[in-house]
């Protein structure tokens, strides 16, 4: 962690403080994610501009 003194005249800050982090990745298996559904709910209100119908408030799950 460095700290610097405030330069300017009236500033809210006393110190200017930055810090660093040591990148440690986890060392877990990978595994294959599960195939995706996709459904207009997915894009909310933009549905439409990108093709897909929007379901039917009535309509049920697949």
């Amino acid at each position: 962690m460095d700290t610097y003194p405030a330069d300017r005249p009236g500033s809210a800050f006393d110190l200017i403080v930055v810090c660093y982090c040591q990148y440690s990745p986890l060392q877990a298996p990978l595994k294959p994610m599960p195939d995706r559904q996709i459904t207009s709910d997915s894009y909310g209100e933009n549905s439409e501009a990108i093709g897909l119908k929007p379901r039917p408030a009535n309509a049920t799950q697949p």
